[in-house]
């Protein structure tokens, strides 16, 4: 009963929008494309019971929706673990001199721990070979198994 008495309340707030639109709207060219506006919007709103998506599985706006969002919510967490974690290694690159590198670093859920980080591979350019030992040590703070060549 809850939901043909919050229908009725919309069509009535509908009715009652487009009267007042009818009657605000100038007396020229534009009153008919108004008032025909105006009773389609009355109209939808009578319909819209007959117009809602319910039907359509997954969609998030119904109760009950059966879409699992946790699921894109954790890869979301994931893929921003993965940005952290370079954008970490990035700093610690550029304290140490290197600009010429290439990260590899893979991020993983970690059950009910949230993320991990399985791998963490750093490559300097050849020019920067020298600095592997300073650039490793500062990784290493970050993550223990990290490898750099």
């Amino acid at each position: 009963m809850d939901i043909i008495a919050s229908w009725a309340a919309g069509l009535t707030a509908a009715s009652i929008t487009g009267a007042l639109v009818c009657l605000l709207a100038p007396s020229d060219k534009s009153e008919k494309l108004i008032r025909t506006l105006a009773a389609v919007f009355v109209i939808t709103a009578a319909l819209s019971p007959l117009l809602s998506k319910k039907d359509i599985p997954g969609n998030p706006f119904v109760a009950g929706s059966t879409h699992d969002f946790s699921e894109d919510i954790l890869q979301s967490i994931v893929r921003q673990g993965e940005i952290a974690v370079r954008a970490a290694v990035e700093q610690v690159l550029i304290s140490c001199g290197a600009d010429d590198y290439e990260i590899y670093v893979s991020v993983v859920a970690d059950g009910e721990n949230g993320v991990k980080v399985e791998a963490l591979e750093v490559v300097l350019a050849a020019e920067f070979k020298e600095k592997t030992a300073a650039v490793f040590s500062e990784l290493v703070k970050i993550y223990p198994e990290c490898t750099v060549r």
